[in-house]
């Protein structure tokens, strides 16, 4: 409650100086940006950053699937792991869920 009435009371100060203060330090702010955004160095700097993000994330792509696709047989062997309480005597049935030998928990999908 009290992050609202901070932002309520700054909020309207802000309103107020605004308002006093009127539409030429708006307009000499908005020149500003204007100028810097078309400087042509600027765009130039952008467009390097542009490029220089773009081949660096062409070139580690492979490597950054290499990663999750290890992770995701980890998280999938912890599981099963986790699943079969520490036994790695699962078989799979015919709609491929693993049905664990000796368990009393019933197969989702299973109609016994």
């Amino acid at each position: 409650m009290l992050k609202k009435a901070a932002f309520v009371v700054g909020f309207g100060a802000g309103f107020l100086v605004g308002s006093y203060m009127g539409r030429e330090p708006f307009e000499k702010v908005q020149a500003k940006v204007t100028g810097v955004v078309e400087d042509p160095e600027v765009r130039r700097k952008v467009q390097e950053g542009t490029h220089k993000a773009t081949s660096t994330v062409k070139e580690q792509a492979p490597v950054v699937g290499e990663r999750a696709a290890d992770a995701a047989k980890s998280a999938t062997a912890k599981a099963k792991d986790k699943v079969s309480g520490g036994r790695s005597n699962t078989t799979d049935d015919s709609e491929g869920t693993a049905n664990l030998e000796g368990s009393t928990r019933p197969v989702p999908g299973s109609t016994s």
